[in-house]
Formats: structure tokens, sequence, C-alpha cells
């Protein structure tokens, strides 16, 4: 098995599977100038232990599976100026322990299936992420983040089931997201999540099936939320709020089984 590789300067693409199951513990994207696509499961199975993208101004996309299962502490992402997508899985199951930021990235769309899924982050936030789109499903499943503010992405449409369930969040904070439609089902369900604060959320119409389900939560603030139609089916059941006012939502359509 390799335990180390030199490329040359000139690669584009590092195709699918080029190195999966081998020991390789550290790899030099540096000098990587000119590299655009890093395809499936490339680096799947290695010990990487760091990954820095930083000076991989041509990097479009990291594919699907990528980086799975290796020892990955230290990931920086901020430089990668031209990244659109991180895709499906790409940093499931490494070693993140930290407060991760997911930032200065202008041209992100997409954070894909369970990309950063049992990564070992400690947290997660979000800035200067203008063309962010899409939190995808399970993205950020079964870590250990404990307070979680996603707001001011102007793009954001979505964030998918099970976004961030299985982590230990206590407070949410979704806040100056105007193009958010769904929260979707389970996505922060089964937690301790004591506050909910949903503030400028003009397009919010949908929060679905268990989205925030059994968390005890005591404090849930809606605060300019004028467009909501649906409320899924135990999307607050098992929690302790003392009293909620639907008065306000005038599109509102359905109230689901156990909400």
């Amino acid at each position: 098995k390799l335990v180390s590789i030199n490329l040359p300067s000139t690669i584009e693409t590092i195709g699918g599977y080029a190195f999966y199951g081998n020991d390789l513990r550290l790899f030099d994207f540096k000098k990587l100038k000119q590299l655009k696509v890093i395809e499936r499961s490339a680096f799947t199975h290695n010990k990487i232990i760091s990954v820095d993208f930083s000076e991989n101004k041509e990097l479009t996309k990291i594919g699907y599976d990528s980086f799975f299962g290796n020892e990955i502490s230290t990931l920086i992402l901020t430089g990668a100026d031209k990244l659109e997508e991180i895709d499906d899985w790409s940093f499931q199951e490494n070693n993140l322990r930290e407060n991760y930021v997911i930032a200065d990235l202008p041209n992100l769309k997409r954070l894909g299936l369970g990309s950063f899924y049992e990564s070992g982050l400690l947290g997660i936030s979000f800035s200067n992420l203008p063309n962010l789109e899409t939190i995808d499903r399970y993205s950020f499943y079964g870590n250990s983040i404990t307070s979680l503010e996603i707001s001011n992405l102007p793009k954001l449409n979505s964030i998918g089931y099970f976004a961030f369930n299985s982590n230990n969040i206590s407070s949410v904070i979704l806040k100056n997201l105007p193009l958010l439609k769904d929260i979707g089902a389970y996505s922060f369900a089964q937690m301790r999540i004591k506050t909910l604060t949903l503030q400028n959320l003009p397009s919010l119409k949908n929060i679905n099936d268990y989205a925030f389900y059994r968390n005890g939560m005591t404090n849930l603030v809606f605060d300019n939320v004028p467009n909501m139609e649906y409320f899924g089916d135990y999307s607050f059941s098992s929690n302790s709020i003392p009293e909620f006012d639907f008065f306000f939502f005038s599109n509102l359509k359905t109230i689901a089984a156990h909400t």
C-alpha cells in the first residue's frame, strides 16, 4: 500500500478511486494549483490527517465519498474560491474535533448528502457563503455540535432531512434567510434544543414531519415568518412549549397530526 505520493503541479483532475484504500497520511494539495476536480472515492480509506485547499484556486468540486474514512483533524477550505460543491459523504467519518467554520467560499452552492456525517465536529458555523443553496440530507448528522446559528445566507433554500440530527444541540437560531422554504423532516429531532429562534424567514412555508420532535424545548420564537403553510406530523411534538399562537400565520393551510 502507498504511504506517500508526489504528483506534478500540472494535475487538473484526480480521478475516481485513484488512491482508494492506501495508507497515505500526508498529502500536499497546495502545489496542485491547477487542480479542478477530485472525483469520487479518490482518497477513501486512507490515514490522511490534514487537508489544505487554500491554494487550490481552480478547484470546483470535491467528489462523492472522496475523503471518507480518513483521520482528518485539520481541514482548510477557505481560499478555494471557485469551489461549487462538496459532494455526498465527502468527509464522512473523520476526526474534525473542532468548532469548524465554513467561510469565504463565494461560489459554494451545495453541501451534499452526509458531507460531514459523523466527522467529529464540536461545532459548525457558516460565514460569507453568498451562493449556498442547499444544506443537504444528513449533512452534519452524528457529530457533537452543541449550538447552532444559520444566518445571513441569501440563497439558502432548503435544510434537508436529518441534516443536524443526532448532535447535542441546545440552541438553534435560523435568521435572515430570505429564500429558505423548507426545514426537512427530522432535521433537528431528538436532541436537547431548549431554545429555537426563527427570525426573518419570509419564504419559509414548510416545517416538515418530526423536524423538532422530542427536544424538551421550552422557548420557541417566530419573528417575521409570515408565509408558513404547513406544520408537519409531530413537527413540535414531545416538547415543553407552554403556549403558541397560530393566529399570525395568515397563509397557514395544514396543522398535521400530533404537531
